[in-house]
């Protein structure tokens, strides 16, 4: 969860992070380009652009291709040259290009701000496979974060999904300005019951595709798709947090009303069963769902998916704890955390100015949002539910931990509604991997283990009775 907002925590002497094999990404299909009809300045168009961020970025690549690791140290951060030294960048960046052939090109696939600073993410393209470098500078030009991993890769239908047997209807939800949605409705079956996907923290389109130009997991897509084909109507829209840049009072104003929203126009179509409709929580999504449920009313039941149970502040905590230990830096997470806990502080005073702007991990908001989110007790809102629950976490997540899968297991004052599922080797997306989880992961278009969705389609289909 908060993936977006630890997107460039995470990049921080990342190098090589996730890597899994040489294989394409975005060129999928695409014909070889041959290597003999490459310029010889093969970064030139790349460093032409206008924007002196993207410029100094493809400089970077530039450096990284030719063998230049000391000179491009030289412009990095106090910070990162303490993490990725001359000869470890050298090594990582070997590593991860191992096998891929000449270079072909070098070009920038997005760019966007992170309070002050600006992350530049370039595609870089050999004979035999692609790469992104992710870079983020800083206003003095210099280099704050670097890390490379996988191209992100076009999403496929899952082997578990049957197009034929649903319908995909376009709609939209939720106040002014009303979000896109998408209703995956069965074709046979009256009537259904119904669920709604709540996507965890940060900006996310109707899919919650890993990256932001529509690449990789779609978990969302996934889930609506495979329940679609066993009989149950799911309704996905885009966050609001997408639609609008302005910052959120609350996560009411933010998650809250636009899930009761869409519980409500599930409700009203006349092929569902209005008493029949579940709310399904990713992350920040699921760690919501308690209180979607109380403040929306007329839900059936809740499954939460890889949710935090535990006081936000310590699932960032131990974000940040794993991707610097994960990157051979430890030593780093200490001043995050303390910055983190330092946050915390500020926006728990009693007499602070409640919409005064706090920026977090390069997230800007009002304090009374870092409020509502530092003091979210998910399982307290939860234990006096009646509400059937069911707790998905996979063993292989680093951003929620078993300990909020063990705190939401002894959720409710009434166990026997609490069905509680752990599933080895699965991440936060609940895709299948091996070896130590990373955010490159996501970008691999893989997809939510079937064992997973067929745990869903039961549960939901042994739903009955409204709340």
């Amino acid at each position: 969860m908060l993936r977006r907002w630890l997107a460039f925590a995470w990049v921080l002497a990342t190098a090589g992070c996730g890597m899994r094999d040489a294989t394409p990404g975005l060129a999928e299909g695409s014909a070889r380009v041959d290597a003999t009809v490459v310029l010889p300045d093969l970064s030139a168009a790349c460093r032409a652009s206008k924007a002196p961020s993207e410029r100094e970025a493809c400089r970077a690549a530039e450096d990284l291709v030719e063998g230049r690791a000391g000179d491009l140290v030289l412009r990095f951060e106090a910070s990162l040259a303490r993490a990725l030294p001359r000869a470890r960048l050298t090594r990582a960046w070997g590593a991860t290009t191992r096998g891929l052939g000449p270079l072909i090109e070098v070009r920038t696939l997005m760019t966007e701000s992170v309070g002050e600073s600006e992350h530049v993410q370039l595609l870089v393209r050999f004979d035999h496979g692609e790469r992104l470098v992710d870079v983020v500078l800083r206003p003095s030009g210099r280099l704050s974060m670097l890390g490379f991993g996988p191209a992100p890769r076009i999403w496929k239908p899952p082997s578990y999904a049957d197009p034929a047997v649903f319908a995909e209807t376009a709609l939209t939800v939720g106040r002014e300005p009303t979000l896109p949605a998408l209703l995956s409705l069965p074709r046979r079956g009256r009537p259904l019951p119904g669920a709604i996907i709540v996507h965890g923290s940060g900006p996310a389109d109707e899919d919650c595709s890993a990256h932001p130009l529509g690449l990789g997991n779609k978990p969302c897509k996934d889930l609506a798709w495979g329940l679609a084909s066993r009989g149950v109507a799911v309704l996905r829209y885009q966050k609001r947090s997408l639609a609008q840049t302005e910052p959120f009072a609350s996560l009411d104003e933010e998650v809250v009303r636009d899930a009761c929203a869409a519980r409500a126009l599930l409700a009203s179509r006349p092929e569902i069963d209005p008493q029949r409709i579940v709310v399904i929580g990713h992350s920040l999504g699921g760690a919501l769902a308690p209180r979607i449920a109380r403040s929306c009313g007329g839900v059936a039941a809740l499954v939460l998916l890889a949710s935090p149970a535990r006081p936000m502040v310590a699932v960032l905590a131990g974000q940040i704890a794993y991707t610097k230990w994960r990157a051979g830096n430890p030593e780093l997470a200490a001043e995050q955390v303390s910055d983190l806990y330092d946050l915390e502080e500020q926006v728990n005073r009693p007499e602070a100015d409640p919409q005064e702007e706090l920026t977090m991990l390069g997230s800007v908001a009002p304090r009374s949002y870092w409020h509502d989110l530092f003091a979210l007790d998910p399982v307290a809102e939860a234990q006096d539910l009646s509400l059937p629950m069911l707790v998905i976490q996979g063993e292989r997540d680093y951003q929620v931990a078993l300990a909020d899968f063990e705190l939401w297991r002894r959720s409710s004052r009434c166990p026997e509604r609490v069905i509680a599922r752990r599933y080895a080797g699965l991440d936060h997306d609940l895709v299948p991997g091996s070896g130590l989880s990373s955010h490159y992961d996501y970008y691999e278009a893989r997809h939510v283990d079937l064992l997973v969705l067929v745990d869903i389609a039961r549960f939901v289909a042994d739903v009955r009775g409204g709340g």
